[in-house]
């Protein structure tokens, strides 16, 4: 992982570990002891360096290694988030070359997944549940999306939905998000957005995930569904 000063000032940087429960519907909270103890990937990790200094336009390689007496069970998982605290936060910090994060108010989360040198991720896939669009507040259609988790690991990946805007017109893309994951507390999880439309025609939806990270290049789902009439205070949605 390397860290930039993309400011005009000098920085200082220190890190530390995290351990945050995901929820389904995204966001994060707090791990009870319980689950750290479950979980926690930060007592078989060391990251050097902790703390540094950046001038401005500087990067810095930050290494992670796992500890030598470390060894994980097969279709064990670890994980926690690495904090890149900003000490002096008078503009951006870039954080180049990482995966899935969570931001913070003065503090950018990086999730390190620690699994056993056995594991297969063939044993992991996604599946598309239902779907549901709903009418926003402003008038606007959302759609909530339900993946469901299957198999021992966290998976993360992309979500694509395609469809047309008018009747008998070509697909084309509608709402496409990234860095989304469903880690081993989450069976499931429910991804919602707006679709920046007020009114779909009579036609079809098409949801595709794909994977990303170590998944990359694998269409994890793919679900077409149908449809059906809208009206300007509510949506009848969608079926197979």
């Amino acid at each position: 992982m390397t860290v930039g000063n993309s400011t005009n000032q000098n920085k200082t940087i220190h890190l530390d570990w995290k351990d945050l429960t995901a929820l389904e519907n995204g966001t994060y909270r707090d791990s009870t002891i319980t689950e750290r103890l479950d979980r926690s990937a930060a007592p078989h990790l060391l990251v050097s360096p902790a703390r540094f200094h950046l001038r401005p336009g500087e990067q810095r390689q930050i290494e992670i290694r796992v500890r030598s007496e470390t060894h994980l069970p097969e279709k064990v998982e670890k994980r926690s988030h690495l904090v890149v605290h900003l000490t002096d936060n008078n503009g951006p910090l870039r954080k180049v070359d990482t995966g899935l994060h969570l931001d913070m108010a003065r503090a950018v989360s990086v999730p390190v997944i620690l699994r056993s040198e056995e594991t297969h991720l063939l044993d992991n896939s996604v599946q598309i549940g239902d779907a549901k669009l709903r009418r926003r507040a402003d008038g606007g259609l959302a759609l909530d999306v339900l993946l469901e988790r299957i198999g021992p690991h966290s998976v993360y990946g992309k979500l694509r939905v395609e469809g047309a805007l008018f009747a008998g017109s070509k697909f084309q893309t509608l709402h496409e998000q990234d860095n989304i994951a469903l880690y081993t507390e989450n069976e499931n999880r429910t991804v919602s957005f707006p679709l920046g439309v007020q009114e779909l025609p009579e036609s079809t939806l098409s949801v595709t995930f794909t994977g990303s990270g170590e998944y990359a290049g694998s269409i994890f789902a793919k679900r077409l569904f149908v449809v059906e009439a809208q009206s300007k205070t509510a949506v009848k949605g969608l079926r197979d």
